[in-house]
């Protein structure tokens, strides 16, 4: 929803306020909206003992008992359930960050929806010093419970290397993450591909993709078989397939060449394509294997301990 659509549905509710004196003195918490079909979810209260939610379709609102009503079920219960932040108020970011402080994890039931939350304040800068400086409160540093990589950041997995992009507009619940072979690949931008991976829990949802789709080439930038070294590695539908130097006395030679690797880890080259010194053509048709383009006529029968 965008944040027009968000700003009139907070002056529809705040024009009611104004207008009913049982809802004399009270302000918006925060308003939630379903990322699957818009619905809306939204607490107005005083701060005290008057605790609303409004039905967006009627503009009406219905009670809330303030025994009942608590961050776990109202707000990470709801976040966990396919909501997301379309407005929250400076003062309850502070009592939220306040209530995590005291009860996360033991005693909040929606963990996911907590590191939901965490994520928001994340993208949208709110911080310690952000919820200080408008309510100029004390607020207790959270931080530390967020276990997820903000946007635009980057990890390191088995050899590979990630970075976080932005939102994935067709589906707001994932990220594009992009791989690269390694880290200089990431400055040359050199990658191996794009993918869409659901945003909750991207870092784990990263390592089990890695896991799943490439093979660990962690020790393979180390790997020295003779005169032969490692420059690149990446995967072809599940083989570890990597960018070879061979030193040939005064000069050197190119191998693009296909491993497999035994229990003991010991790597064996089953077959390569060869370039001779022409370094470019072979990293050009690297990235072309690991995108799965035929390069059999290239190929030698060969095998190297």
């Amino acid at each position: 929803m965008r944040s027009e659509e968000i700003e009139a549905i907070k002056n529809d509710i705040n024009n009611i306020i104004k207008k009913d004196e049982k809802l004399f003195g009270t302000s918006i918490n925060f308003i939630l909206v379903n990322q699957n079909n818009s619905d809306i979810k939204c607490i107005v209260s005083d701060g005290m003992e008057t605790i609303v939610g409004f039905d967006k379709d009627t503009n009406n609102y219905y009670d809330i008992p303030y025994y009942d009503y608590n961050f776990d079920k109202h707000l990470f219960g709801e976040l966990d359930k396919n909501y997301h932040i379309g407005y929250m108020s400076d003062i309850d970011h502070y009592y939220i960050w306040r209530t995590i402080m005291e009860l996360y994890p033991e005693n909040l039931n929606y963990k996911d929806g907590v590191q939901k939350y965490l994520q928001y304040c994340v993208d949208n800068g709110i911080t310690k010093e952000y919820i200080d400086d408008k309510t100029g409160f004390d607020t207790p540093d959270i931080m530390d419970f967020f276990d997820d990589l903000t946007f635009h950041g980057s990890m390191q997995y088995k050899g590979y290397y990630i970075e976080v992009g932005d939102v994935n507009y067709d589906n707001p619940n994932e990220n594009i993450v992009t791989i690269y072979g390694s880290k200089e690949d990431s400055l040359n931008g050199d990658f191996l591909e794009n993918i869409s991976l659901n945003t909750l829990g991207l870092k784990q949802n990263i390592k089990e993709y890695i896991d799943k789709n490439y093979k660990d080439k962690s020790e393979a930038y180390k790997i020295y078989s003779g005169n032969l070294k490692v420059l690149k590695s990446g995967s072809r539908r599940g083989q570890l397939v990597t960018l070879m130097e061979k030193e040939l006395n005064d000069n050197v030679e190119y191998i693009i060449s296909y491993y497999s690797k035994n229990n003991s880890n010991d790597f064996f080259w089953v077959y390569g394509s060869y370039y001779g010194n022409d370094k470019s053509k072979a990293e050009q048709d690297f990235k072309k294997a690991l995108s799965c383009v035929n390069l059999s006529k290239k190929f030698k029968d060969k095998e190297v301990r």
